[in-house]
């Protein structure tokens, strides 16, 4: 029983100390005006149709199974699509010793920096071009586009 009280009476002491650093006054005296927290997105919107026009050109939409648009957040298969509303998908769940696929749907090109793999440059996409490369074994790296967006590759977690 004693056991309880002890617990509770730290629980109660640290709840008053994270209630005072929470709040603060400001020292200038006047309010500052407050602004939301703005955070760029790094998925793109799902793109539906089954082509684009880039530049008066008609670009195929990248997809997994020739019909389903790749989703937003997360998918498996070998395609990345970098649009100028970010990366589709977010998370790529990729086969194991497959070539992932990075599709420029922008009208610019697009530099593509594979973060934190080495050997791998930045590479230049032109619009309604690709580049494609193979991470060999079991790997997980993000990359970011020059377009907007971060997006993450898990290669190998389901094998052949």
């Amino acid at each position: 029983m004693r056991h309880r009280n002890v617990l509770g009476a730290l629980l109660l002491a640290s709840v008053g100390l994270l209630a005072a650093s929470c709040s603060s006054s400001s020292s200038s005296g006047s309010p500052k005006p407050s602004t939301p927290n703005a955070s760029p997105t790094t998925t793109a919107q799902v793109i539906e149709s089954q082509t684009v026009t880039i530049d008066g050109k008609t670009v195929p939409v990248p997809t997994e199974d020739g019909t389903d648009p790749i989703k937003p957040y997360g998918d498996t298969g070998q395609q990345v699509i970098l649009s100028s509303s970010g990366v589709l998908p977010r998370s790529l769940y990729a086969s194991l010793d497959q070539p992932v696929v990075w599709t420029n749907l922008t009208s610019k090109p697009v530099t593509l920096t594979l973060n934190h793999v080495p050997g791998v440059a930045p590479q230049v996409i032109q619009p309604g071009r690709s580049w494609s490369w193979n991470p060999v074994g079991q790997l997980s790296f993000s990359y970011t586009s020059s377009a907007g967006g971060t997006g993450y590759v898990y290669s190998g977690v389901f094998g052949h």
